[in-house]
């Protein structure tokens, strides 16, 4: 009797890994083919076909998260991707949405505290600028700007950024006219986050 359990545990196991390396195997070819449509995606950005990376990165979206599940770091980053051709595009209602849901849902996953949670912060804060909504724009690059300042120290390069965002916000505020992407800021920066 305990020899037929052990028997058919082993053959049970054996069963299991054969279903395991066919379930891999597939899952490696997906992401395989993700990572080429992503990489597809940034390479239509970089070159300004932002109506075709839109439509990739949109494809790389859906895959994630039926792959790996919509809450995955992957599937928020290529959500932040997507937000980044809507900004490129001109389309800051979609881009701040995008930004948005990206930021509440690493918020809440990673931690406010984490740097990607903190990066789509300054994403949705360089996009409400750039759409000329300069007061919640001023309170989300203060956020980012406290957080690095306490994480980072007052002199490190993310803290001076931040606080040079912020300077960029308030003097398109007094301006009255929507603020531009500035140079390390906006578009090219949202696709590292």
């Amino acid at each position: 009797m305990k020899k037929f359990i052990l028997l058919g545990l082993a053959g049970i196991t054996g069963l299991l890994c054969c279903f395991g390396t066919a379930r891999l195997r597939r899952e490696t070819d997906t992401s395989g083919q993700i990572a080429r449509l992503s990489e597809r995606a940034m390479a239509l950005y970089s070159h300004g076909q932002f109506d075709r990376a839109k439509t990739d990165f949109l494809a790389v979206r859906v895959s994630l998260s039926r792959t790996v599940g919509p809450r995955d770091p992957a599937t928020l980053g290529s959500r932040n991707n997507h937000a980044a051709v809507l900004f490129a595009m001109g389309d800051f209602a979609g881009a701040e949405a995008e930004h948005r849901s990206t930021m509440n849902l690493r918020d809440k996953m990673l931690g406010r505290l984490n740097p990607d949670a903190i990066a789509s912060r300054q994403n949705l804060a360089v996009t409400l600028m750039c759409a000329g909504k300069y007061e919640e724009a001023l309170l989300h690059q203060r956020c980012v700007e406290s957080v690095r300042r306490h994480l980072l120290g007052e002199n490190a390069p993310k803290s001076r950024q931040a606080r040079r965002l912020i300077m960029l916000i308030e003097d398109a505020m007094k301006s009255g006219k929507p603020g531009s992407a500035p140079s390390g800021f906006g578009s090219s920066a949202v696709l590292r986050a």
